[in-house]
């Protein structure tokens, strides 16, 4: 749990990197799995104010799995930046349909 923690605490600014450069998009969409990256986007999106939505493609954890994990990893990792967050399961955007066979 602690790679992933410091995996978000990665990918987290690139959300300030793209509203710097002034690249707003809808949706930001990406595979997700042990939950790391999407925690850190979660994060980046709270402390940047990004408006978009962040929707992780589950691809071996069926979503009521991994919205938990991916809220927990986000207060994790925004408590180690030093940001106090309280983050729902319920917030965390997460497709499982695409797990096992539908992955590839």
């Amino acid at each position: 749990m602690a790679g992933q923690i410091l995996w978000g605490i990665g990918v987290c600014p690139g959300v300030g990197e793209l509203l710097e450069q002034e690249v707003y998009p809808d949706w930001i969409l990406f595979a997700s799995s042990s939950g790391g990256t999407q925690a850190g986007l979660v994060v980046g999106q709270r402390i940047y104010g990004y408006r978009g939505r962040v929707l992780g493609i589950s691809i071996d954890e069926p979503a009521a799995i991994l919205q938990p994990r991916v809220a927990a990893l986000a207060e994790d990792t925004a408590a180690l930046l030093g940001e106090a967050m309280t983050i729902p399961a319920h917030d965390i955007l997460v497709n499982g349909d695409y797990l096992g066979a539908g992955y590839g």
